[in-house]
C-alpha cells in the first residue's frame, strides 16, 4: 500500500477529515480531543490566521488514513490513524 502525506486543503479537505473522525470514532476514542465540534472549529479557521499546521495522510485512491495537527501556540500535537494503519510507519511520519 502506497501512503502519501499531503497539505491539509480545506477546501476539499476539510469535510473528509470530519467525516474520517466520524467513521474512526469508537466507544473508547469518542471523548478524546478534538471532538468533530472541536476538529470543525479547528479546520474552519482561515490558513493565513491559523496557528495551526495540518497534513493528512492519503492511500493510492485518496483515501485518509491518518490526519495530523499542530497547535503551535499551544504546543500540542493532535493526531488520529485509521484502526488498519496503527501498526505502520504512519505513525512514525506523523510525529515527526
Amino acid at each position: 500500500m502506497t501512503i502519501i502525506m499531503c497539505p491539509y486543503m480545506p477546501a476539499t479537505d476539510t469535510q473528509r477529515v470530519l467525516d474520517f473522525r466520524r467513521a474512526c470514532t469508537t466507544r473508547e476514542n469518542i471523548n478524546d480531543y478534538p471532538a468533530i465540534i472541536d476538529l470543525h472549529e479547528m479546520l474552519s479557521k482561515p490558513p493565513a490566521n491559523s496557528q495551526e499546521r495540518m497534513a493528512v495522510w492519503e492511500d493510492e485512491d485518496g483515501t485518509i488514513l491518518a490526519y495530523a495537527i499542530v497547535a503551535l501556540r499551544y504546543c500540542n500535537l493532535y493526531f488520529l490513524l485509521h484502526p488498519r494503519v496503527q501498526d505502520t510507519e504512519i505513525a512514525a511520519q506523523v510525529l515527526e
